[in-house]
């Protein structure tokens, strides 16, 4: 399995010094039968910097084809996805 991105939106806030310090948080945004969205959000010590979303898809090396991710790697992704 491989995990292409098939989608990439970031969304510039604000400038960031240089040189400084930058924290990067991941949650899962969406998780689906072929693909997940991570969101991310970068920040440094005065806020939020940029925000960002990309779609990565399941693909099976061997034919290149899309394949459905396996319940053992989407289950905790899922969980945290969840509103609430």
């Amino acid at each position: 399995m491989t995990w292409p991105i098939a989608e990439l939106t970031i969304r510039y806030l604000r400038s960031a010094e240089y040189p400084g310090s930058l924290t990067v948080e991941l949650a899962p945004i969406h998780v689906g039968l072929t693909s997940f969205m991570p969101g991310h959000g970068i920040f440094d010590r005065d806020g939020c910097v940029a925000v960002a979303l990309n779609r990565s898809v399941c693909v099976d090396r061997a034919t290149g084809r899309k394949v459905p991710i396996q319940d053992t790697v989407a289950a905790r992704p899922r969980e945290l996805s969840r509103p609430g």
